[in-house]
């Protein structure tokens, strides 16, 4: 399926040949263009009601026309949430040179080891390794059974993942900026304040991480539990 786009004035519609079947349309009807011609009747009557829509005579064509639209909603849906997580796990390949640039700073102007601070690289690879996964339940989940226990399950767990998975990308992007590198921070922050905040910090991304992991290998095991999902893994 591909978007329709009308770029010139006309209602004549032609699918593309180039990569389309070439099929002629109403743009305003979507009907056959073959259809339309002073022979059938059929042109300029598009601006005119059809009492055999209400009456059901053309269920059959309005139900095709909506099911291709469903598909390619359905596709659209998944393929935008797919791509948004693949943009996520790439964008934590700059992120990691970022890291290593405030790990060098928190390390010269406050003291702090570098091995430290190794929880922030550890949190930043359990993001990337969460968004591949994330990316590719997208894939798992348009084609799976579209209603039903399994489906229920499965997007229950993707949504925890991708809720802690968020959560904890958010913490290095913003948290730690906003904690320790604002020029509100930087101007006002006195060395035992720092010091607590950052005990504090560490501790909380730490504990995300792992809570994080965990929820990362609920979902892969109940994926790789013959492809269907059981629920028989324990609940974090």
């Amino acid at each position: 399926h591909k978007p329709i786009e009308k770029n010139q004035g006309c209602n004549h519609m032609v699918c593309s040949k180039a990569g389309g079947c070439g099929h002629e349309f109403c743009w305003l009807c979507l009907g056959d263009w073959a259809r339309h011609g002073t022979s059938t009747g059929g042109y300029y009557q598009c601006n005119i009601y059809d009492k055999h829509v209400k009456e059901g005579k053309h269920v059959e064509e309005e139900k095709t026309r909506q099911r291709a639209k469903h598909a390619l909603d359905k596709y659209m849906f998944y393929f935008e949430r797919y791509m948004d997580h693949d943009r996520g796990m790439k964008l934590t390949l700059r992120e990691e040179a970022e890291i290593e640039s405030k790990v060098q700073i928190l390390h010269d102007q406050h003291g702090f080891e570098i091995i430290e601070l190794q929880f922030l690289y550890d949190a930043l690879k359990q993001v990337r390794a969460c968004r591949r996964v994330l990316k590719w339940t997208y894939v798992y989940g348009y084609y799976l059974t579209e209603a039903g226990p399994e489906k229920n399950l499965f997007e229950h767990l993707q949504k925890n993942l991708e809720e802690k998975t968020d959560a904890l990308h958010e913490m290095l992007e913003k948290e730690l900026e906003r904690s320790f590198f604002s020029e509100e921070q930087q101007s006002s922050s006195v060395a035992d304040e720092v010091s607590s905040k950052f005990r504090d910090f560490r501790s909380k991304v730490t504990n995300f991480t792992n809570v994080t992991q965990k929820f990362l290998q609920q979902i892969m095991t109940d994926l790789g539990s013959g492809g269907k999902l059981t629920g028989s893994s324990s609940q974090v």
